[in-house]
This record gives C-alpha cells, structure tokens and sequence, in this order.
C-alpha cells in the first residue's frame, strides 16, 4: 500500500491542506498552495507501511528499520556469494 501525499482538501480560502504523515502518526495539517503538500513536504519521498508493525517506512523491503535487518544480511550474504562466484570461474586472457 503506497501512501500518497497529495492535499485533495481545499479550505474556505481556496488554499490546499497538507495531508504528510509525520512518524508520529499526526497530520501536517498546513495550508499549502502547491497540491503536492506544503514547502516543507512535497517532494518527501513516498513511503509505505511497514508489513509486519503499520509504520512507515521507505525502505526497500517494505518493512520498518527494525524488521528489516534479516532482509539486508541476506542481500550482503548473497553479495559474497556471487563475488567468490566471479573470482572462481573467471577464466584467465593471456
């Protein structure tokens, strides 16, 4: 589920409501001109909800920091595996 930040609401003075999550969980709730969101969050890199705690994240996985850490030691552990892969069956040019 990608969240988007985009300000769908417009006030009373025809002026768009900035709807960016803060990590807490609140609103940013500025008025903004831009439907992006406000000066501070429109280019806030999109983000998506953590698939085991809900909290969000940009990770690549798709989980929070602290549920991500089983998913980068296997990317570094296939990393060495394909290194010592490439050293042992790289056929020598002379």
């Amino acid at each position: 589920m990608l969240i988007e930040y985009t300000c769908e609401y417009i006030d009373n003075s025809g002026k768009y409501i900035c709807e960016y999550i803060h990590n807490s969980g609140e609103v940013c709730g500025r008025k903004c001109r831009r439907r992006e969101g406000c000066y501070e969050h429109w280019r806030a890199k999109k983000r998506v909800l953590c698939k085991v705690c809900g909290k969000p994240t940009a990770s690549a996985p798709g989980t929070c920091k602290k549920h991500a850490k089983g998913y980068y030691v296997m990317q570094f552990y296939a990393r060495q595996l394909q290194q010592e892969s490439d050293i042992k069956f790289t056929p020598k040019l002379s």
